[in-house]
């Protein structure tokens, strides 16, 4: 009951960004370790990360240990290319396995700062199987949407990626993929035919944002998932290192730090007559 609380604290502590929500839950575990979750509890009860969490304990113990790397690998990918020049008047975003919808909050507030975000009207859906988790995610971004007075609507769907998704019919022109720390996951992999397939069909311009820590399984869900996606225009792959400062539940304490990702960004327009698709070094 105390975690369920601290999380809805923390969600209603945010007065501009996603930083409020990170900084608020850092606190509330460094002052209540004897009622949260070890990295080795956590590790046992969740696969390493691998599966659904279930509790408010493992919320929390996710957010700290490893939401705020998450939030900023998917900010600086944005910069790979230009997301918020001739931004689409209405964009649908998909945020697949979203646990806590910190990429969507990422790619909301990359257009924020960059005074865009108001110009367009989003369709926002989160797919995770976690109902725990979804249910945190939708609260977040309605909390985001609120503070920075965003045109949104969410759809939640709660299931795992192999079932096939069909969304309504929209007049968004373009639509926005992200995978974040997701194609490591071997049920993930299982399900990548599924998911392309989604993305196939997906009208008008397609952005794909996929980022996953720098594992040897990251670099394989990247490779089945270009694999599977022969309707490309363009793709980059690359690893990236990001500069941070982060609270580290091992040491208890900030730290700066430089974690290694394994990106992958895809481009390809349903508007135009599909081609064969062409590979961008990086």
């Amino acid at each position: 009951m105390k975690t369920e609380l601290q999380i809805e604290t923390a969600i209603n502590s945010i007065e501009v960004g996603f930083s409020d929500y990170y900084e608020n839950m850092v606190k509330y575990y460094q002052l209540h370790h004897s009622d949260n979750l070890t990295h080795t509890d956590f590790c046992n009860r969740t696969n390493r990360a691998t599966s659904p969490l279930t509790s408010s304990r493992e919320a929390v113990f996710y957010a700290v240990a490893y939401s705020w790397q998450h939030y900023q690998t998917i900010q600086s990918f944005l910069s790979v290319i230009d997301v918020t020049s001739n931004i689409a008047d209405k964009i649908r975003v998909i945020d697949y396995g979203c646990g806590q919808g910190v990429a969507t909050i990422a790619y909301l507030e990359y257009l924020v700062a960059r005074n865009v975000a108001t110009e367009s009207e989003f369709e926002v859906h989160l797919i995770e199987p976690s109902p725990l988790t979804l249910n945190i995610a939708k609260h977040l971004i309605k909390k985001l949407a609120n503070i920075h007075k965003l045109k949104l609507t969410i759809y939640t769907y709660q299931h795992s990626l192999d079932k096939p998704i069909f969304f309504k019919d929209s007049d968004c022109s373009e639509t926005v993929h992200l995978l974040s720390n997701i194609l490591d996951i071997k049920s993930v992999q299982n399900s990548i035919s599924t998911i392309s397939s989604s993305m196939r069909d997906m009208a008008g311009k397609n952005f794909l944002f996929a980022t996953s820590p720098c594992y040897l399984n990251s670099w394989q869900g990247n490779n089945l998932l270009h694999e599977s996606m022969s309707f490309l225009d363009s793709i980059i792959q690359r690893n990236s290192k990001l500069n941070t400062n982060m609270y580290s539940i091992v040491n208890d304490c900030w730290e700066k730090r430089s974690p290694k990702a394994s990106q992958l960004f895809a481009y390809w327009d349903n508007n135009q007559v599909e081609s064969e698709g062409t590979a961008i070094a990086a």
